[in-house]
Order: structure tokens, then C-alpha cells, then sequence
């Protein structure tokens, strides 16, 4: 049996040589010892700035990582979420919940009864707000690297880190970052914390640009101050800086700002939060072993249709051509109508995981696939 790995979190490493395809204004970075791929040619300097100082692969994902943490600020953050797949030499292959949860006082009834917010259109107003703080969720991803590093890193947090702090002391302004403050610039100027950080000049940054988070460096800075300062071993040293995210002065100034502006998470909730390993799950496709996180994530969407794509001869339909395409897409919404059904917090609802990632299930999903014709129905 065969089987593939991955550092997932916006960041993929395995040992061969590298060509990485980049945006015009990036050039490609080549190597004949190590492979990262990653967004942009910052995260991927960063990854290999600590191969090459001895770091293996988690120093380099978790250095990686926390430099997308800066410069893909349009789509990914600290604030955000992260599942982690690992696969070391010689052990199993085990997945990192950086998923942060709901605060305690996201409740059902805290949704149905909150006001609307100034900037929801009267006829756009759901439950739970695609934007703003009521939407936010506790921060994971720093937790789960951070439980990354401890558990199959070599290097400290300073070390992994100091690519992050460069780059938020300044760094060039992409098309795609550009982009996203230009076209949220209405929302962003809601808050005085967001416009100070996206808008320094007033206007949205172009391209080419040098972009400063001097805020987020500072904040760096002092993680990697406190590490050193910690007593103890590698480990101590590590939790030492969760535990002043998620418990000192920055949980407290978290927690105040989202009292203060309406939020739900406490610092309680910071107190409480830890990043957790759990087994991934898998499926065998076609002799390779796939991997991906629990169904705390939706990664056993992938896994489901792959199980319904077995039964097809996929390599006889040319690549892209409409019947591939069909087959493909009616497996995915099947796929996606067992998410909506059934995935959540496996500490709060029951999962028929045995059921959905079983062969007679994918077998029993697939007869429901008319080869001339595409469902309209959701149907898990």
C-alpha cells in the first residue's frame, strides 16, 4: 500500500526537488534538497531559512505558517483557524485540531435575539453574522502550532518566528492583498482597529507597496521575548508562550476588546483553550492511503468522495471533459449534503463516522448518480 503525506495549513514539505509556480511580480524559487509549497515566495523563504539551519519539517511548516500569518492577512491569521496533518519518518500520521471553538457565550439564543449590526442590509440579516465580532471564534491557529512545534519541532519559537517579524517590520504589497482591502475598504473602515491596520494612510495600499504591521511584530516580538526568558526546558519554554497568548496580557486584551465592542469571547475561553491532537481519517483510493482531519473539519468531505469516485473509470473520460466533470460534482454534492447533515464538534454531536467512510456506504451514495442528468436535490 502506498500512502501520501502533508503539513497542511497553507504549506506542504517533502523531500525532493522544488519548482514552484508564483505570480508574475514573485519569481520562482528552485532546490535540490528539500520541496515547501506554499502562497507566496515570502512563506516559502521562510520555511527554507530554517531547513537550512537544521530545522525538519515542522520548524519549517510552523515557520511558513506564522509568515502567512503576515503576509496573506486577506485570507489567513493568527485570529483564524488551522487543521494540521503530520506524517514524521517512522510514526503514524496524526492530525492538530488549530481550530478555535465558539466562545461560551455563543449561544443559540444569543443569535436569535442580537440586534443587527449597522452595516447588515435589512433583507441580508442571519443568525449568525458573516462578518464582524458576534462572528468571531477563539483563536486556534497559534495554539495549534505552537503544539505542533512542542510535540516533532527541533527549533524554539524565536527561531521559527524571526521570518514573521521581518516581514511585518515591511514587506512588498501583493496584487491579491491589495485587492482584498480595496474591495472590503467600506467594512474595514468600521472599526478603528481595522482601518488603522489595513488603511495606515488613509487609502488602500497598492501594489509593490511596503506594507509595515508594526502592531503585529510588536506583538511577535514579545512571544519570542517571553520564550527566552521562561525557565526550564524546550517545552516549558514553548507553553510559556501559549500560555501569555491565551492567558496573559494579550487573552486580557482580547477579551476586553470584544466585551467592550460587543463580542462574545471572555477571557475565560482564551483560559480554557488548548490545541488537541486527534487520528486522522483515511480512506484507501485506488492504493493510496489518504489522510485527512477529523469530521471536526471538512476534510472527510474529500474523503467521501473519493470512496464514490473508486467506482468509476475516471482515466477513460478525458481530463475535464463534461461527463469527468459530472461525475466529479455529483460526487462532491453528495459529499457535501453528508457534511451539512452530519459533521460538527464530535464532543458535542454524534457522527456515524464508521457509516460514512464505509465501502457499502460509498457504494449505496453512488447508485444515487444519474451518468445523464444532475441532481438538483440535497441529499444526505
Amino acid at each position: 500500500m502506498n500512502w501520501r503525506n502533508s503539513i497542511v495549513g497553507c504549506l506542504w514539505i517533502l523531500p525532493c526537488c522544488t519548482v514552484i509556480a508564483q505570480p508574475t511580480m514573485f519569481p520562482p524559487v528552485r532546490g535540490t534538497h528539500e520541496m515547501i509549497a506554499a502562497a507566496n515566495n515570502f512563506e516559502v523563504e521562510a520555511g527554507y531559512r530554517i531547513l537550512s539551519a537544521g530545522g525538519n519539517a515542522v520548524d519549517a511548516g510552523v515557520a511558513a505558517i506564522l509568515a502567512a500569518s503576515v503576509t496573506e492577512q486577506a485570507r489567513f491569521g493568527l485570529g483564524g483557524e488551522m487543521p494540521l496533518l503530520i506524517k514524521m519518518q517512522s510514526k503514524p500520521v496524526i492530525a492538530i485540531s488549530g481550530l478555535g471553538t465558539a466562545p461560551a457565550m455563543a449561544t443559540v439564543e444569543a443569535y436569535r435575539d442580537r440586534k443587527p449590526e449597522s452595516w447588515e442590509k435589512p433583507d441580508r440579516i442571519a443568525p449568525i453574522p458573516g462578518q464582524g465580532i458576534k462572528s468571531a471564534i477563539l483563536p486556534g491557529v497559534l495554539s495549534g502550532l505552537l503544539l505542533a512545534l512542542e510535540l516533532h519541532g527541533t527549533k524554539s519559537f524565536a527561531e521559527v518566528v524571526a521570518p514573521a517579524i521581518e516581514y511585518a517590520d515591511g514587506f512588498p504589497m501583493g496584487e491579491e492583498f491589495s485587492a482584498f482591502i480595496r474591495n472590503n475598504q467600506q467594512i474595514l473602515e468600521l472599526w478603528p482597529a481595522s482601518r488603522q491596520f489595513f488603511l495606515p494612510s488613509g487609502a488602500p495600499p497598492l501594489r509593490g507597496e511596503i506594507f509595515r504591521e508594526p502592531t503585529l511584530a510588536s506583538t511577535l516580538r514579545a512571544m519570542a521575548r517571553v520564550e527566552k526568558k521562561a525557565r526550564g526546558n524546550r517545552a516549558r519554554k514553548i507553553r510559556a508562550v501559549h500560555d501569555y497568548f491565551y492567558v496573559g496580557d494579550i487573552a486580557k486584551q482580547i477579551a476586553a476588546h470584544s466585551e467592550a465592542n460587543g463580542g462574545y469571547i471572555r477571557y475565560d475561553d482564551l483560559r480554557k483553550f488548548r490545541a488537541e491532537t486527534d487520528a486522522p481519517r483515511s480512506v484507501t483510493y485506488r492504493g493510496y492511503e489518504v489522510f485527512k482531519p477529523g469530521f471536526w473539519t471538512q476534510g472527510p468531505v474529500m474523503l467521501q468522495a473519493l470512496s464514490i469516485l473508486e467506482g468509476y473509470d475516471l482515466r477513460s473520460l478525458k481530463h475535464n471533459s463534461p461527463e469527468y466533470l459530472h461525475i466529479l460534482v455529483e460526487a462532491m454534492k453528495l459529499a457535501f449534503a453528508d457534511r451539512d447533515r452530519h459533521y460538527g464538534d464530535p464532543k458535542f454531536s454524534k457522527i456515524p463516522e464508521q457509516t460514512l467512510l464505509s465501502r457499502e456506504y460509498a457504494q449505496q451514495r453512488r447508485g444515487l448518480i444519474d451518468l445523464a442528468r444532475a441532481s438538483l436535490e440535497h441529499r444526505p
